[in-house]
């Protein structure tokens, strides 16, 4: 199953919490590298302040999918399943198709 991170939303980060991201983003790649099988991993909203950074971090060597428009460019969202901490519901099962 591929994963999308957006990061539509970093226009809205302070400096800080965009280091946060940016960490947080490297850890998704490696943790991802080192599995038996590891899935498409795609990074949305790729652009600005988020890229400049990724970019002095290696992401373009990462090989993994960085896409700089929004994840329904890619994606039919009748298929997805947006993951988020504020969500109510647990997910119980995925569909892998």
């Amino acid at each position: 199953m591929p994963v999308i991170i957006d990061c539509g939303f970093q226009d809205w980060l302070t400096e800080k919490e965009l280091v946060s991201l940016c960490t947080q983003l490297g850890y998704c790649h490696h943790a991802n590298k080192s599995f038996e099988k590891p899935t498409k991993l795609t990074i949305t909203g790729y652009n600005g302040k988020l890229k400049e950074r990724l970019t002095k971090q290696g992401a373009d060597n990462w090989g993994i999918q960085l896409v700089e428009g929004h994840y329904l460019d890619l994606y039919d969202k009748e298929k997805l399943v947006y993951l988020s901490g504020d969500a109510t519901e647990e997910i119980q099962e995925l569909d892998p198709t």
